[in-house]
């Protein structure tokens, strides 16, 4: 065979003979000690693979086949595994991701170590798998392709870059939420002004779909802790399905450009942790193909139909927002109309418990070192944190129904475990931090045993959780400028 006609097949068995040694060295972190029948079919596999590999060379050197066949089969092969691993594992995890590799090299190394002497054409299921394969591979490209020349949630990926997230999430200026213009900055507040001797102090809130909220901006925390006496101007600086990253970047467009004289993040702790990507580099680069979440072949009809069902996670804040409509339920928690359906709103709750509960998440040490990121971006400048508890936290009855539903394959976790983590680590940090937490327990319950706090089957707080947070949040403000913390 020509050298022309023997390049394609050398350079794909090089690929296979690369990804199946980085796949077996990243596999060997997790699976070396051959404590469970998975390291053995892992460590078997990985033999195999690296055993392919000189029979292939072999190949290639004495009769290399044509490079029609293996080419296909390697890209067959290639997004066979990767959709697989989507559907089946989900969020990207390293070594899983290194048994895909190793998987595929040694795919490859078989399909030039077997393949044909001569050119043949393909049979009809070969045909069929290729055009299934390239089908698959072409629509996700233009889905990614869409995604560049037009952002929007639709088609966002879930561990995109911060800015992208922000681009993509962001209100319109002058898009209007419960009759109040959004700022030039996209956020629901008055305009923020620039730095001048006449401005006054101004204390940043930076934080996510509660800085949208579900009240009328009169009725937001910020707004209500900003009219407490003895509170300076606060901004309300965020919009919905940010996470600690995305804290971090608003810091460096907002917050530190006007020049704001005290910054504080509001962290909830029902999505904050994987919202945190627990990988950088490499791992980021493979994470936006692997991670389920990122593909959006799977994530863009799975998203049409929560939408489509109601059952989004921002839904509370696309349903309602019509001011005139809201004043029937506004002010009485037992008229509120309820943003999910009662399984839905069980299921969100249950799995945001398993994440926050569970001390060996994979994001927990990438968000701590986000937090440590934004207190030194603040530099002197006051700085504190607010732990936002999401509900389940916050109503027994709630979390009831959660470990009665709590998945039979991992053990129910420490309720409190997240927000315990992160106050201990703002104490060790000497960092100040609002703990809301036991002061939205220490609300009386009503008459049905819960306190109402949240919206009706929501993930947001009604009038009466942002009137408890904002007078909270007015004594933070003060001790934060005075130069005290919690």
């Amino acid at each position: 065979m020509s050298t022309t006609r023997r390049l394609p097949t050398a350079v794909c068995l090089l690929a296979a003979t690369l990804v199946a040694l980085l796949g077996t060295w990243g596999a060997w972190e997790k699976y070396h000690w051959l404590t469970t029948w998975l390291d053995g079919v892992v460590l078997a596999s990985a033999v195999i693979a690296l055993l392919l590999q000189p029979l292939a060379w072999r190949r290639l050197g004495r009769a290399a086949p044509p490079p029609g066949p293996v080419l296909r089969v390697a890209f067959v092969a290639a997004v066979g595994l990767w959709l697989a691993y989507a559907i089946v594992a989900g969020g990207y995890v390293s070594h899983r991701v290194a048994c895909v590799g190793i998987a595929w090299g040694a795919v490859a190394a078989a399909a030039v170590w077997l393949g044909p002497r001569a050119p043949r054409r393909p049979g009809r299921p070969g045909l069929l798998l290729l055009a299934v394969a390239t089908l698959l591979a072409v629509a996700e490209g233009s889905l990614r392709t869409l995604a560049w020349l037009t952002p929007g949630p639709l088609w966002a990926s879930r561990t995109a870059h911060s800015a992208e997230r922000l681009r993509v999430h962001a209100f319109a200026p002058g898009e209007r939420h419960y009759d109040f213009p959004i700022n030039a900055h996209g956020c629901c507040d008055e305009p923020f002004a620039a730095p001048s001797p006449t401005r006054g102090p101004v204390v940043a809130v930076v934080g996510d779909s509660f800085s949208a909220g579900v009240v009328p901006h009169a009725l937001h925390y910020t707004t209500v802790a900003e009219h407490e006496p003895g509170v300076s101007t606060i901004w309300n600086v965020g919009w919905p399905a940010l996470g600690p990253p995305e804290y971090r970047n608003l810091i460096e467009r907002i917050v530190l450009p006007l020049r704001a004289d005290a910054a504080i993040v509001s962290l909830f702790l029902g999505n904050d942790l994987p919202e945190t990507p627990p990988w950088d580099g490499v791992d980021q680069l493979l994470g936006s193909w692997f991670d389920r979440g990122n593909v959006l072949l799977l994530e863009v009809p799975r998203r049409v139909w929560r939408h489509l069902r109601g059952t989004g996670e921002d839904v509370g804040l696309k349903q309602l927002g019509d001011l005139a409509a809201a004043q029937v339920w506004l002010h009485d928690p037992m008229r509120e109309p309820g943003s999910f359906t009662a399984a839905a709103y069980l299921a969100l709750e249950t799995d945001r418990a398993v994440n926050a509960c569970d001390p060996t998440h994979p994001s927990l040490p990438a968000m701590l070192a986000e937090l440590r990121r934004m207190h030194a971006l603040c530099q002197d400048r006051p700085f504190g944190y607010v732990l936002i508890p999401d509900e389940f936290m916050v109503e027994d009855g709630l979390w009831q129904r959660i470990v009665a539903a709590w998945p039979a394959d991992r053990p129910v976790g420490e309720r409190w475990m997240l927000r315990d983590r992160l106050v201990a680590f703002c104490r060790d940090e000497g960092i100040p931090c609002l703990d809301l937490l036991p002061i939205l327990r220490a609300v009386p319950p009503l008459a049905d045993g819960d306190r109402h706090l949240y919206l009706l089957r929501d993930t947001h707080w009604n009038v009466r959780g942002n009137a408890v947070a904002g007078a909270a949040l007015a004594t933070f403000v003060r001790e934060l400028r005075a130069g005290r913390g919690r």
